[in-house]
């Protein structure tokens, strides 16, 4: 079987190679990152290993010296796909043998720092505004880009470590969780030394902040291991704040990880209540108002360029990125569409769940998800980070490339 057409197959083949050299944020990496997901899943349908060099030359580029993530918690979209990647690459035999010792011992590893980092994340003991770095900017109940961002990362770590079983990998990483002792941290910290992923490196080691009046916070060792309040700087990076969150660090204080009181032991729910937030946005409308000057009577902010009615008006499953306060966007919609259809094909080609099963969910997104491509194709006038923009599927092609096109060709081929 095969989901990609050869058009979209060379396309995928010719995205450049993951890349962490130059951390930018989401957007380039997203491209890189979706790319490589496609191709493992390709090449987990067809069987035929025509893919396999493509796939370890990402692997190889993105886990190499002086480059890898930074394995922190912000809005970083491309985390999802790396991976679900990784996952679907353990879970085909042929892909994971080919990859060779080395490889598979960075990308084992990588899995790890996945698995801490979303623990000290998205657990229900954790309510962090920041990351290792101690910069602002994420917070697990903000838009769900930041969830969909990171949450999805710790099912497809569990899957990994549970060798396909998500029970024993529920039972396998909570373990893990468990045993992330000062000991364990200082030999995560070497083995990071010896990769020189340099970007993590200094993102877990860092030190504490120190406000304007003089406090200090706690440093990114203290918080991983054992929690407690910490400052960090705020969004634009000019000042630092001290209200960046509390929590009980990596362990959740010894508990097993909870996420929306969900255990990793049932990872399809924690799939649904994903999705469900993601096309929580109620009845589809064909414009946003919102009280942008607070003077009690909300204004127009976004709308169809043409001015036509979404054939699904009415209809529920609208994207919540289309009615978030006073965000409209289809940029952030096309980046929510992305990682949910990655979320919903790793989903069902690692057998955690089917996600089509569940009539009522498939379709609120069927409904989100095909007015997003009407308000796309038509042109958006959006409102999102306090400004006006216009959003074209030209927005798509620019920021995310060519995987957007080869996730929509899945959605209409195989999915719908």
């Amino acid at each position: 079987m095969q989901f990609l057409n050869e058009t979209h197959l060379h396309e995928m083949l010719n995205v450049p190679l993951l890349d962490y050299t130059n951390l930018k944020g989401g957007h380039p990496l997203l491209r890189q990152a979706n790319a490589l997901f496609l191709l493992v899943h390709e090449e987990h349908a067809r069987q035929d290993g025509a893919l396999l060099p493509r796939i370890i030359a990402h692997y190889t580029n993105a886990f190499g010296e002086e480059n890898a993530p930074q394995f922190d918690a912000r809005c970083l979209w491309n985390y999802c796909p790396l991976a679900a990647s990784i996952a679907l690459a353990k879970a085909t035999p042929h892909i994971w043998s080919a990859l060779g010792d080395a490889l598979r011992e960075k990308l084992s590893f990588a899995m790890e720092m996945f698995l801490y980092l979303e623990s000290f994340a998205t657990s229900d003991d954790n309510a962090y505004r920041t990351g290792p770095s101690l910069n602002g900017n994420y917070f697990k109940t903000w838009n769900p880009n930041y969830r969909l961002a990171n949450v999805p990362v710790i099912i497809f770590a569990t899957h990994f470590f549970g060798d396909g079983d998500m029970q024993k990998g529920s039972v396998v990483s909570n373990a893990m969780l468990h045993a992330f002792t000062e000991e364990k941290y200082n030999e995560v910290i070497g083995r990071l030394q010896s990769y020189k992923w340099n970007n993590a490196y200094d993102a877990w080691t860092t030190e504490a902040k120190q406000h304007a009046d003089g406090t200090f916070g706690t440093d990114a060792k203290t918080i991983l291991l054992y929690g407690g309040p910490t400052y960090a700087y705020n969004t634009p990076h000019t000042e630092i704040i001290k209200e960046a969150g509390n929590g009980l660090g990596v362990t959740n204080g010894g508990r097993d990880y909870f996420y929306h009181e969900i255990p990793l032991s049932s990872p399809e729910k924690i799939v649904e209540d994903l999705l469900y937030f993601n096309y929580s946005g109620g009845e589809v409308r064909s414009d946003h108002h919102y009280d942008v000057d607070r003077d009690g009577e909300a204004e127009l902010v976004a709308w169809i360029l043409d001015r036509s009615t979404s054939p699904y008006q009415g209809q529920m499953g609208m994207m919540k990125e289309f009615a978030s306060g006073n965000r409209s966007s289809t940029g952030y919609c096309s980046h929510d569409f992305q990682l949910t259809t990655v979320l919903i094909l790793a989903s069902r080609a690692l057998g955690i769940c089917d996600v089509k099963e569940n009539a009522d969910l498939w379709a609120q997104i069927t409904v989100g998800n095909e007015d997003f491509f009407y308000k796309n194709e038509r042109g958006y006038q959006g409102y999102a980070t306090g400004s006006y923009g216009v959003s074209t599927k030209t927005h798509a092609e620019g920021d995310e490339g060519k995987p957007y096109f080869a996730l929509k060709y899945i959605w209409k081929s195989y999915l719908l």
